[in-house]
């Protein structure tokens, strides 16, 4: 949701960062507190945090792309899942 979120909005893909950075301590706490695990762990973190980041990368590229593809028909046309180029002239 977040990726969308940033993506809907028209904010650039950094400004995700720290809300990534936010999650991975909300993950690791909800680890912590369900499960019983190890709270202040290191390797925990960053890999609850890629884990989010990846997924947010993924969301926003998708909405990115749909994006523009729906919004700029005349303009764009979808590349594949995660890229659109510029629509190429039809030959006469």
């Amino acid at each position: 949701m977040t990726g969308r979120a940033l993506a809907v909005t028209w904010k650039p893909l950094w400004q995700g960062l720290p809300y990534g950075l936010l999650l991975g301590v909300g993950a690791r706490f909800m680890t912590y507190a369900l499960f019983a695990g190890e709270l202040l762990s290191l390797p925990g973190y960053l890999l609850s945090t890629a884990v989010i980041l990846l997924v947010l990368l993924i969301a926003f590229r998708l909405y990115r792309t749909r994006q523009m593809v729906q919004q700029y028909p005349w303009l764009y046309e979808c590349r594949w899942f995660f890229a659109w180029r510029e629509k190429r002239p039809s030959p006469p």
